[in-house]
C-alpha cells in the first residue's frame, strides 16, 4: 500500500459511515417454516425462532443518509479474507487449479468480477486482502449498529476516493440488467 494514498483509517464511537467495517457482527436469520407463512396469511403473530450469525461486514449505506437520519436501516455486505474467499472456492471446486486463482483474484482486483471487490492490504495496520461480497446484502436496524459501534472500540474505515470506489462497485453489480436477447457477436 502507497503511504501517501492510504486505504483506511482507525475510528471509535457511535457515528457510523459508509465504509465502516464491523467484525462478528450479529446477523439474524429467522427460520421461516411453512407455519409461519400461514401464520402471517391468516394475520396472526407467527411464532419463528431466530439463527444469530456472526459476520464481517462493512457499510455500504451512504454516509449522508446515515449523518441526516434519513434511513432507519442500515445496508451491509460480508467482508472475506481473500485467503478464506479462496479457500472456500477451492474447496467448493469453483477454483479448479493454481492458473485459475491467480485469473480469479485479478479479476476481482481488476473489477472485472461484479459480484465481489477487492480492499487493499495494510501492513501498519496489520490489515490483509479482502474482498466483499455484493450477492449477500444484509440489513440490520440503525439504532442496533449504532450500539454495536458505540460498544465495539476500534474499527476501520475506508478512506476517500475508496469508499467511493466501493459505492460504485455495489452500484455497478446492483444496478446489472439482464436482457432476454443480446445482439449477435460479430465474432465468427
Amino acid at each position: 500500500m502507497a503511504e501517501e494514498y492510504p486505504w483506511y483509517k482507525i475510528v471509535t464511537g457511535e457515528k457510523v459511515e459508509q465504509g465502516d467495517i464491523f467484525y462478528n457482527y450479529p446477523i439474524f436469520l429467522p427460520k421461516v417454516t411453512p407455519e409461519t407463512i400461514r401464520a402471517i396469511q391468516n394475520n396472526e403473530t407467527p411464532y419463528t425462532p431466530v439463527d444469530v450469525n456472526l459476520v464481517d461486514v462493512i457499510v455500504l449505506s451512504q454516509s449522508c443518509d446515515l449523518d441526516n437520519n434519513n434511513i432507519d436501516t442500515v445496508i451491509l455486505c460480508p467482508i472475506w479474507l481473500l485467503a478464506d474467499y479462496e479457500a472456500l472456492q477451492v474447496r467448493t471446486n469453483k477454483w479448479k487449479n493454481a492458473k485459475e486463482r491467480v485469473k480469479r483474484k485479478e479479476d476481482i482486483r481488476q473489477g472485472n468480477s461484479p459480484a465481489l471487490h477487492m480492499l487493499s492490504d495494510d501492513d501498519s495496520l496489520g490489515v490483509p486482502l479482502r474482498v466483499i461480497e455484493f450477492k449477500r446484502i444484509y440489513t440490520t436496524p440503525k439504532d442496533v449498529l449504532t450500539l454495536f459501534a458505540k460498544t465495539s472500540g476500534k474499527r476501520l474505515s475506508l478512506l476517500s476516493p475508496y469508499r467511493e470506489h466501493l459505492s460504485q462497485a455495489f452500484a455497478r453489480y446492483f444496478m446489472r440488467v439482464g436482457l432476454p436477447q443480446d445482439i449477435s457477436s460479430f465474432k465468427k
